[in-house]
């Protein structure tokens, strides 16, 4: 029998190591509690009390029957989990209890626990009674001798414990009656009350409980660690497995619960209550409202009286109290606040209040303003094995693990693409590729429509605004400003074309996405390997104007010198395919036909191309406009020259163009005009 008994515990002892052991992975939110409490009054104590390893499924199920009587001596459990006692339980486990009727073997070491401990006594004849149900008094009792207040209870039971259970607020919401059995969600409610409230004097063998702190306790890092915080909510690190909570990175389990939340996203800048396991990782959070938070942007302090005040750009004026009030700016070391100083004009701030006092700020200061996204690697996506990242346009980049935005809405930094406007407050800028973004503000709005014309406002000496319209696709027009003040003439698209912007927070232009015309023809001018392997910036003439863009989408060195169609992204500002139309060298190249210029519309746009089909000894008329069409003039060696606009194009000029695939009577897009001048036209 012994032997059996060694055996079991030694299989419970590896069953609670391997249920308790962590992983390497990232934190991550658990799912349901239990799937038999959605919508119970009780439902949010029955899931802390799981997440803390307190009460588990039926037989490892995720069933709990919230409304089903538990019996004394699973109430056992409860309450030596409860103490964080369950190791010495196992230890326990082999020892029956001494009492006249049987206890259930699975129930031994935390009866022993319990009894030792003094939190049960049994009945006065012997008996411990262990399947039958606990009632709300017994419940009352047991959970009243755990939290140490046994020595303050006077007069008969079990009106004595009935009353001393009210006044500790353990009852809490449930309507109690003595003798009435207690269900498991009525137990958890206890527990979740019990476990918040100041310990007493308890005397109970084995029982020490640190003075007056709590289960939970509110205080100390160090051990026994701290077992909760509440706050104001800040960034989450998954790969880090910590939460800000209060302005101070919290460790967190492997998997943890959220109440009334579907992600960590969701906790941001809420006010929250995390619960942490016995080792000091938060496995429970949940919205707290006792704590005030007043947001907003800090406009100046306010020191000309006796109470200092910090005024925010509402009007809003919130106490702080010199060298009690703490502030984080930036998410760097707590620091008391002095009388004015450490908030500068602009800062967003998340103020916890506490009697209508500031306790803690929370500040950002953004010091990397309206820069462009150029990219963003994820740890553990696509290979990605160092710190995440996000790299600005300058290549300058920022380790990331911190909350952020997209449009004011929260995002992944996976969300973020290339040319998206980001605004980062760091911890330290000046050492940008060392630092952490720790709030990132990213930017993705658009603005499309045909080129109308543009303007110049000089504000001062060698400097102006510079504004454009556009024609919008409802027939209405829209002028925007370009975000900073310019000293040279921007280079213009061509009259018509449509045009894509990149718009900053106050929806100015920023950056310039795409350009293009029904058909985006340009000629390759040049292409430099950019900072990252098989990417390129590459330089295109469109129409005699110079864009550049980024691509990944070719061997781009290759392409110098020819004319083809380019597909440019909307969303990322990259090329994504480009169509050759036209090579250097004439020969060899298919859907390539000679003939010569027969009519100039420089008005409209409307070129007309007659061509002599010898073969057939037909001639051919073709009609062309400004969007199906580009001239370049061709040099001596037969490469593409200098772009030729519509209105310099002559009757008579000798043509060499590029004809849509299978298709006899539509020119696709390109003229060469050739400088000879002996070869006579049909």
């Amino acid at each position: 029998m012994r032997s059996l008994r060694k055996t079991l515990v030694t299989a419970l002892i590896v069953a609670m190591v391997c249920g308790l052991a962590g992983t390497a992975f990232a934190s991550t939110v658990a799912g349901k509690a239990f799937t038999d409490i959605g919508g119970h009054a009780y439902a949010k104590e029955l899931t802390m009390a799981r997440a803390l390893g307190i009460m588990m499924g039926d037989a490892g199920t995720t069933i709990v029957r919230p409304d089903a009587p538990i019996t004394r001596a699973e109430f056992c459990m409860v309450v030596v989990r409860m103490l964080g006692r369950e190791q010495l339980a196992v230890a326990l486990s082999t020892y029956q209890p001494t009492f006249t009727d049987e206890v259930p073997t699975w129930a031994w070491g935390h009866v022993n626990v319990a009894v030792s401990m003094g939190i049960i006594k049994g009945y006065g004849d012997g008996r411990f009674g262990g399947s039958d149900n606990v009632t709300h008094a017994e419940a009352l009792a047991m959970l009243v001798r755990a939290t140490g207040h046994d020595p303050g209870v006077i007069g008969m039971w079990p009106v004595n414990y009935m009353i001393a259970g009210y006044d500790l607020g353990i009852i809490g919401k449930v309507d109690a009656f003595a003798m009435l059995p207690a269900t498991r969600g009525e137990v958890a409610h206890f527990v979740y009350n019990a476990m918040d409230i100041k310990r007493g004097t308890g005397t109970g063998a084995g029982y020490n409980p640190a003075g007056a702190e709590k289960i939970l306790r509110d205080t100390g890092d160090a051990a026994p660690p701290r077992r909760q915080w509440t706050g104001l909510a800040g960034a989450f690190n998954a790969a880090g497995k910590t939460l800000i909570v209060g302005g101070h990175a919290r460790a967190l389990a492997d998997s943890v619960y959220l109440w009334n939340y579907t992600a960590f996203a969701d906790l941001y800048n809420t006010n929250v209550r995390a619960v942490a396991n016995a080792l000091g990782k938060v496995v429970f959070v949940e919205p707290f409202t006792p704590v005030n938070v007043v947001k907003g942007t800090f406009k100046e302090y306010d020191n000309t009286g006796t109470t200092k005040y910090l005024v925010l750009a509402d009007g809003t004026k919130v106490v702080y109290t010199v060298g009690t009030t703490t502030l984080s700016l930036n998410k760097g070391a707590d620091a008391a606040m002095t009388e004015g100083g450490q908030l500068a004009n602009g800062d967003a701030v998340n103020i916890n209040t506490a009697d209508g006092k500031a306790v803690f700020v929370d500040a950002f200061r953004v010091n990397i303003l309206n820069k462009l996204v150029k990219k963003v690697d994820v740890k553990g996506v696509a290979g990605w094995t160092q710190d995440s990242r996000i790299t600005l346009e300058d290549d300058t980049y920022f380790k990331v693990s911190t909350v952020i935005t997209l449009n004011g809405t929260a995002a992944a930094l996976g969300d973020l693409k290339a040319n998206d406007v980001a605004y980062i407050a760091t911890k330290d800028a000046a050492t940008a590729d060392l630092s952490e973004a720790v709030n990132i503000e990213a930017i993705r709005q658009t603005v499309q429509g045909a080129w109308v014309s543009d303007r110049r406002v000089y504000t001062e000496a060698g400097k102006f605004t510079w504004y454009f319209t556009l024609r919008l696709a409802d027939g209405t027009t829209k002028e925007l400003k370009w975000y900073v003040q310019l000293t040279t003439d921007p280079t213009l698209p061509t009259a018509g074309s449509t045009v894509i912007y990149g718009l900053n927070k106050a929806g100015d232009a920023r950056v310039q996405l795409a350009a293009t015309l029904s058909t985006n023809y340009v000629k390759v001018v040049s292409a430099a390997t950019g900072p990252t392997g098989g990417k390129y910036n590459v330089t295109f003439d469109m129409r005699g104007s110079s864009v550049a863009y980024i691509s990944y989408a070719h061997t781009w060195p290759n392409e110098i010198g020819k004319i083809g169609k380019i597909t440019v992204s909307a969303a990322t500002g990259e090329v994504t395919n480009f169509e050759i139309l036209w090579a250097p060298v004439i020969s060899g190249i298919t859907g390539i036909q000679r003939g010569q210029v027969f009519s100039v519309d420089a008005t409209n746009n409307v070129v007309s191309i007659r061509v002599y089909d010898e073969a057939l000894g037909l001639t051919h008329n073709y009609l062309v406009t400004h969007a199906d069409f580009i001239a370049y003039q061709s040099t001596t060696a037969g490469a593409i020259g200098a772009f030729i606009p519509t209105a310099d194009l002559k009757v008579g000029d000798r043509v060499y163009f590029a004809t849509v695939s299978g298709t006899d009577l539509r020119v696709l897009a390109i003229f060469r005009k050739f400088t000879q001048t002996t070869w006579t036209p049909h």
